[in-house]
């Protein structure tokens, strides 16, 4: 297969808080270029959600709580 005709691509992971729905935690991206992942470029961010993050989604994807304590809070959208 021949990666170079491939389009430049963006990888885009979430996690959640494991609440019902889900509150979002991380945002993570990482470009794809010629069909390889370019991980110098790669982001991620995390987001203190409105609600506690569970124990199973710590257990899932090993952020805690008190990593997202100094994290910003998503904004409300608008009504």
């Amino acid at each position: 297969m021949d990666f170079g005709t491939w389009p430049h691509l963006l990888v885009v992971d979430v996690e959640g808080n494991g609440a019902t729905p889900p509150d979002l935690v991380e945002v993570a991206a990482v470009p794809i270029a010629a069909g390889r992942p370019v991980p110098e470029a790669a982001r991620r961010t995390l987001v203190r959600p409105p609600r506690p993050i569970t124990p199973f989604a710590t257990r899932v994807h090993r952020i805690t709580n008190q990593d997202v304590a100094g994290a910003p809070s998503p904004t409300p959208p608008s009504r």
